[in-house]
C-alpha cells in the first residue's frame, strides 16, 4: 500500500529520543489509516483513539479525524482538537467522558515491557466500548503477554519502523484485509 509521495507528519516532526519515538513508515502509516478509516466510515457512531501514535492520527482525513482521540504524553499537539494529555504511569487520569467512547484503538507504548503495556492495557479497556477492536504494536516476544493482557493475536502484517533496530508485530482482535497480508516494505529487508 502507498500513501501520497511525502507524508506532512514525517516531514514536519523528526523523533524525538527522549519520549522513544520511533515513526512508522509512510506506507506502514497508509496502511493503518486505510484500517482504521474504513472502521469510522462503516458507522458514524464509530470513534477512535491513538495512543502515542500521532504518525498516524494526523495523517487520518480532516473529516475523519473529527472522530478520534490521541492519547499522549508529547504537549507539541496539544493545541489539537483531538489531543488528551496522557502519562502512562496514570493510566486512568482522563476525562470520565471518554470512558466507552471509542470502537477501535491503536496503541504503541514506548516501552516494551510488562509493566508498560500493561497500563496501557488498563487505559484502552476503558476507553473501549465492550467489543472494541485493538491494534497493537510490539516484539513477538510478547505474543503471550498481548494475549493475557488484551485478547489480542497476532497478524501477517508487521510494520516498517525504519529507525528502529528490531522488528515489530501487530496483534489484533478482528480481521482486515490490509493486515492479512505481508507488508512489501519488508520483503527484502
Amino acid at each position: 500500500m502507498s500513501t501520497t509521495t511525502n507524508n506532512r507528519f514525517l516531514n514536519r516532526n523528526p523523533e524525538k529520543s527522549e519520549y522513544n519515538q520511533y515513526w512508522y513508515s509512510k506506507d506502514t502509516i497508509g496502511t493503518f489509516v486505510k484500517v482504521i478509516e474504513d472502521h469510522l466510515r462503516e458507522d458514524p457512531s464509530n470513534r477512535a483513539v491513538f495512543m502515542s501514535t500521532p504518525s498516524v492520527y494526523f495523517s487520518l482525513s480532516a473529516d475523519l479525524q473529527k472522530q478520534a482521540k490521541l492519547f499522549e504524553f508529547d504537549k507539541k499537539w496539544e493545541k489539537d482538537q483531538g489531543f488528551v494529555f496522557w502519562d502512562f504511569n496514570q493510566p486512568e487520569v482522563f476525562s470520565e467522558e471518554l470512558n466507552e467512547s471509542c470502537t477501535i484503538a491503536l496503541i504503541d507504548p514506548p516501552f516494551i515491557t510488562r509493566e508498560v503495556w500493561e497500563k496501557y492495557a488498563t487505559c484502552a479497556l476503558k476507553v473501549l466500548k465492550p467489543n472494541g477492536k485493538l491494534i497493537c504494536s510490539t516484539i513477538s516476544e510478547n505474543e503471550v503477554m498481548m494475549d493475557e493482557l488484551l485478547k489480542v493475536k497476532p497478524v501477517i502484517y508487521q510494520p516498517s519502523i525504519p529507525h528502529l533496530v528490531y522488528q515489530y508485530n501487530l496483534y489484533t482482535n478482528f480481521n482486515h484485509d490490509a493486515l492479512s497480508c505481508v507488508n512489501d516494505e519488508l520483503v527484502n529487508y
